[in-house]
C-alpha cells in the first residue's frame, strides 16, 4: 500500500495577467513541491483581446466619421478602457453581448455599438490559437499525459475570459460541460501572485514561524561552460569527484533542471585560462537578453 507521504500529484498551472502567459507543471508532495516544466508566450496577455476589441471600435468608428480615434492619444485611452469592460462583461458563461457606448470619443462624437460573443470570439480567434503550444511544450519537456494531471487551475485575470478556459479544457480534454469546463480556480485570479509573494516572505521571515515547506524551481534557461584549454579535465560532482570528459564545454544546469542546486567543477591546470558561463540554447531567451551571463 502507498505512504499517503510520497503519493505525488501532478498539477498544472497556467497563469495568463495582463501581459504574460505561463504554464507549469507542478509535482505536489507533503511538504514538497517540485516544479517540473515551464513554457510561455512573454506577449500573450489580457491586454492583447483588450487592444484587438479597440481596434475593431475604432474600424467602425472611422468607416462612420472618417476619423482614426487610435491615432490620438486621449481617444485611444478611452478605446482601451471601454475595450476592457467590454471583454469583462463577455467573459462570463452564458453571455451574448455587449453594449459598448463611448461618450466624446473624438471630436465631441459619441459612439455606440453592440459587440456579439460570436464576434469577439472571431476577432481574438489568432490570439486563442497561441495558448495551445505553451501547454504542449510543458507537457511534453516533463513528460505528462493530460490524463495524468490530478488538476488544472487556472490563475491571472487573463484566464476569466470564458474563450481561454474553452481552449484549454479542449486540449487538455476536459468535462466541457462542468463548471469551468473542469478547469480549477482555487485562487483569486488577481491576487494568486500577491499571495505567493506574502507566504514565501513569511517563509523567510525570522519574525513568522510558518510550518517547513520545501519549493524547488525548475531552471527556465539551461546553463553551460566553456573554457579556452581542451586539455583541461574538469570534474564535477555534489557529493564525490568525478570526472567527466576532456571536453572543453559542459552542460552545466539543464534546462528545467531542478534549481537550488549545486554543481561543483575542479580544474587541474598550471597556468592561466578563460572560463565563460553562457546560456545553451539562445534561441529560447527574449531579444533583450544576452546569451552571455
Amino acid at each position: 500500500m502507498n505512504d499517503p507521504a510520497q503519493v505525488t500529484q501532478r498539477v498544472l498551472f497556467v497563469d495568463m495577467g495582463y501581459s504574460s502567459y505561463q504554464v507549469s507543471i507542478v509535482d505536489y508532495v507533503i511538504g514538497k513541491l517540485v516544479v517540473k516544466a515551464t513554457a510561455w508566450d512573454r506577449t500573450l496577455g489580457g491586454r492583447d483581446f483588450d487592444e484587438v476589441i479597440a481596434a475593431w471600435i475604432a474600424g467602425e468608428f472611422k468607416a462612420k466619421h472618417k476619423c482614426d480615434p487610435m491615432e490620438n492619444p486621449k481617444a485611444r485611452m478611452k478605446l482601451l478602457d471601454t475595450a476592457e469592460k467590454a471583454k469583462k462583461t463577455l467573459s462570463p458563461h452564458g453571455v451574448g453581448e455587449a453594449n459598448i457606448y463611448c461618450e466624446c470619443l473624438m471630436n465631441d462624437l459619441d459612439f455606440s455599438i453592440k459587440l456579439t460573443l460570436d464576434k469577439f470570439e472571431e476577432l481574438i480567434q489568432p490570439l486563442l490559437d497561441r495558448l495551445v503550444a505553451p501547454v504542449d511544450r510543458a507537457l511534453e519537456a516533463s513528460g505528462t499525459d493530460p490524463k495524468d494531471l490530478a488538476a488544472t487551475e487556472i490563475c491571472g485575470g487573463g484566464s476569466r475570459v470564458a474563450s481561454v478556459k474553452k481552449v484549454l479544457a479542449a486540449r487538455l480534454g476536459l468535462d466541457a460541460s462542468a463548471t469551468n469546463y473542469g478547469l480549477k480556480t482555487t485562487l483569486n485570479a488577481d491576487e494568486c501572485v500577491s499571495k505567493g509573494c506574502a507566504m514565501q516572505a513569511a517563509m523567510l521571515s525570522p519574525r513568522f514561524k510558518v510550518k517547513e515547506y520545501q519549493i524547488y524551481e525548475a531552471t527556465p534557461f539551461g546553463v553551460s561552460l566553456s573554457w579556452d584549454a581542451p586539455s583541461t579535465k574538469p570534474m564535477e560532482g555534489d557529493e564525490s569527484d568525478e570526472e567527466v570528459n576532456d571536453s572543453a564545454d559542459v552542460l552545466l544546469f539543464p534546462r528545467n533542471g531542478e534549481t537550488p542546486s549545486t554543481k561543483r567543477l575542479t580544474f587541474r591546470r598550471g597556468e592561466d585560462f578563460t572560463i565563460k558561463a553562457s546560456y545553451a540554447d539562445p534561441a529560447q531567451l527574449p531579444d533583450q537578453v544576452s546569451p552571455a551571463i
